[in-house]
């Protein structure tokens, strides 16, 4: 499985500390639209494929997937899901 599929792949390449830079900012973006339901969703949306820029900056898809598995075994432990 691999999360590609919901973002196409930037034509531009960032260093993972400039992709971090940007991912933060899209977080101030989420605050600053905090009571505007739309804006808000949409900046959500943006914080999301900078995170999954800084993944795949670093990370292969088979990296990210077993990740996400670890996270959700890990959770699940926790009690967070339904």
């Amino acid at each position: 499985m691999t999360f590609r599929k919901d973002f196409p792949e930037v034509r531009f390449s960032f260093s993972l500390a400039r992709q971090l830079e940007v991912m933060l900012a899209e977080v101030e973006e989420v605050q600053d639209a905090f009571g505007d339901r739309e804006h808000f969703l949409e900046e959500v949306i943006d914080t999301i494929h900078a995170a999954y820029n800084v993944l795949y900056t670093t990370y292969t898809d088979v990296e990210i997937q077993e990740a996400i598995e670890r996270v959700r075994d890990k959770n699940a432990k926790r009690g967070y899901y339904k």
